[in-house]
């Protein structure tokens, strides 16, 4: 079975009042937590049970078709957004530790 690389993720935080909200427009995904660390992690969790769902299902590339991201010329790169605003990459919300992720 193949792997999917998602490169570009547009990620957004902020406070509000005693509580953050982390948010992925990508995916129409929000959460909230006491703090921001938290929030992302809630996030992160949530990005990948949607992403794990649609691979089970194999519906990952329709899935991040209907999105806005686009497979990439070569066969070996990954998917990538078209015009991502305020990116970064999802593997940088998993401890600092850790190699960048595969979604199967």
């Amino acid at each position: 079975m193949g792997h999917t690389v998602i490169e570009d993720i547009s990620i957004q935080y902020r406070r509000e009042g005693s509580r953050y909200l982390a948010r992925c427009p990508d995916f129409d995904l929000v959460c909230h937590a006491p703090t921001k660390k938290e929030a992302l992690e809630i996030l992160r969790e949530g990005l990948k049970g949607l992403l794990d769902l649609h691979a089970q299902k194999n519906t990952l590339h329709e899935f991040l078709v209907s999105r806005g991201f686009e497979k990439k010329k070569s066969e070996e790169s990954a998917p990538k957004k078209r015009d991502p605003w305020t990116t970064i990459p999802l593997w940088l919300l998993n401890a600092p530790h850790q190699t960048q992720p595969q979604v199967s």
